[in-house]
């Protein structure tokens, strides 16, 4: 269960809005808000084969092919805990309101690929130049069909959503912190799904197909001194989707075997077309890189990259664009045909793109049992996919559209260390602080421009040891520990709370709760491991018992929306193995 945004209202400093986001209420994580009738059924299975062949000292080739089919079935996923505001001046009753329209998602996905890797290793210039060329070709084929049903009308459903969604809360402090948590035993909602008088919400097939080609070359030169790589790789990329309860102009063809987004003065005045989407794009990305040995123990690295990302479960209607209106021409004729409302498609669909550097300093001592990396990144992602804020011209009114036009910063830096103080005792330490900003997240959101990317930590670091006996009556015995730290991480969108006028795009209220934030957390974990001093059949058997979260620190998962999603860390566990290998 998730922790929910908890807001006050009437809060002073210019806030004009009616809230003001003060935190989380993580107390009610630990309660169902779904019940028994809920359901959530997962299921995959995959195939993958491979096949090397070398060839001579200089050919060899690497042929791999997968196969893969998912899915996941659930219902009333969809109804779970709100955003709770507080009454005037904090006083009860407090009420905190679940989701009464519950559906329930049949999700199937099936997919795979072939991948083909050619490499070639010789030498150059009497051996002076060490070369490996890697020719990549890959195939991948992606489809997804995901019909949502909505529970169909019924007395008792009625009836718990008229007052049974309702849950009164009260205050309580759990671990220290004022909390709200319901006042007695919950309502659930009080049956299955219902499939009489059900309706469809999404009812999508989508199907990705790409094909593409990478070039790598690799060379060394001064006797292992100076590394040198540089590649490209290209994609063709197609997307064959329809959905069939979003009516929109059809995008690269249409019902009448013509080409185009729609066919213009059919039916005026309405969408011409089913809603299928047919789009392909081309990308094609270099990359390039060195690593020098400009001391014994010291290496400088650098690179540059450019990536793409296409998200293969985008919705038909955000790859063809998003429906606006076209005002037709009257025609003087003769026959005269007096000017229409045309829908039409404008196609802003971009894949995300990004490009980056990576550079640093390696270094290595003590005959290589010491080895350390010191690194920092550049990062600039674009086209990526945010909410804005579009006016309709026919009718003046506006609408809330998914496109490609939010642009973000990543940068940071990275340690890594490994320490072999004795041939007993590893230590291995990593820390990494990053600043992630958006440059832009749609005209509709003026103010999110400079705020901090949701779910990605400032700063993260751990550090694990293992030490092994390998003499004496502990022979075989290794023991771990583990730490891990993770910052305070922003935990939601730069745009939640803010109210914008659509039509000045001035922001004219907020609550702030784009400042929320899940707290910093410290995780232990212990460990042992146990070779048996016998053997049994050419087998090593391994006895391992191991804790994490040792001291239970009560924490939230990084990488989730806190408001949405299940994202309450894990508690104190206890894990015990048995492993057998045979030689």
């Amino acid at each position: 269960m998730a922790p929910i945004p908890v807001g006050t209202p009437g809060n002073p400093n210019g806030n004009t809005a009616t809230t003001h986001a003060i935190g989380y209420d993580t107390a009610l994580a630990g309660y169902n808000a779904y019940g028994p009738h809920s359901e959530l059924n997962r299921g995959n299975i995959s195939y993958t084969v491979e096949y090397d062949k070398q060839f001579n000292d200089v050919w060899s080739l690497r042929t791999a092919a997968n196969n893969y089919r998912e899915r996941r079935w659930d219902f009333n996923q969809n109804t779970g805990w709100t955003a709770i505001t507080l009454p005037a001046g904090g006083v009860g009753p407090f009420v905190d309101k679940r989701g009464v329209l519950p559906s329930k998602g049949l999700i199937q996905e099936d997919g795979g690929g072939v991948q083909m890797d050619l490499l070639a290793h010789y030498f150059a210039l009497h051996h002076a130049v060490e070369n490996s060329s890697l020719l990549t070709i890959d195939f991948n084929d992606y489809y997804r069909y995901d019909p949502t049903y909505n529970t169909g009308p019924d007395a008792a459903l009625a009836a718990w959503g008229a007052g049974g969604a309702n849950v009164p809360l009260v205050p309580a402090t759990v671990r220290g912190q004022q909390n709200l948590i319901p006042a007695g035993p919950i309502t659930y909602f009080p049956e299955g799904y219902n499939n009489t008088g059900s309706s469809t919400s999404l009812l999508t097939r989508r199907r990705t197909t790409s094909v593409g080609g990478n070039f790598r070359q690799q060379m060394t030169f001064f006797k292992g001194r100076l590394i040198t790589f540089a590649g490209v790789r290209y994609d063709a990329v197609r997307f064959n989707q329809r959905d069939y309860t979003v009516q929109f102009p059809d995008v690269g063809y249409n019902g009448l075997g013509q080409t185009g987004p729609g066919v213009p003065g059919i039916t005026p005045g309405i969408v011409n077309g089913t809603g299928q989407v047919r789009r392909y794009f081309h990308e094609t990305k270099p990359n390039l890189g060195f690593n020098v040995k400009v001391m014994k123990n010291i290496h400088l690295y650098g690179s540059y990259s450019e990536s793409y990302f296409v998200d293969q479960t985008s919705r038909p209607a955000v790859i063809a664009g998003w429906t606006d209106i076209k005002a037709t021409k009257a025609s003087k004729g003769p026959p005269a045909v007096p000017a229409v409302a045309e829908h039409f498609i404008s196609s802003p669909f971009k894949p995300e793109t990004a490009t980056g550097w990576d550079y640093g300093v390696k270094v290595s001592f003590f005959d290589e049992r010491l080895n350390a990396t010191l690194g920092g990144f550049y990062a600039n992602r674009k086209n990526v996919a945010v909410s804005d804020v579009v006016q309709d011209p026919a009718t003046g009114g506006f609408t809330t559209v998914t496109i490609p036009g939010g642009d973000q910063v990543d940068k940071g830096a990275e340690f890594d260390l490994n320490w072999l103080p004795t041939d007993n005792l590893s230590i291995t330490a990593s820390a990494a602080v990053v600043n992630a900003k958006y440059k832009n997240f749609g005209t509709g959101n003026p103010e999110a421009k400079g705020r901090s990317v949701a779910f990605v930590s400032p700063e993260n670091g751990s550090i694990s040891s293992k030490y092994t006996f390998s003499t004496g009556p502990a022979k075989g015995l290794d023991l771990e520990a583990s730490v891990t730290y993770v910052s305070s991480t922003p935990s939601e969108q730069p745009n939640a709370g803010d109210t914008v006028n659509p039509t000045t795009l001035v922001t004219t209220g907020h609550t702030d709760q784009w400042m929320l934030r899940t707290p910093s957390s410290i995780i232990w974990t212990f460990g042992l491991h146990y070779v048996l001093p016998w053997k049994w059949h050419n087998t090593q058997q391994t006895l391992g018992f191991t804790v994490k979260n040792a001291f239970n620190e009560y924490y939230l998962k990084d990488g989730s929306n806190a408001t949405l999603t299940n994202n309450m860390g894990d508690s104190r566990a206890f894990i015990v193995t048995y492993e057998i290998a045979h030689f």
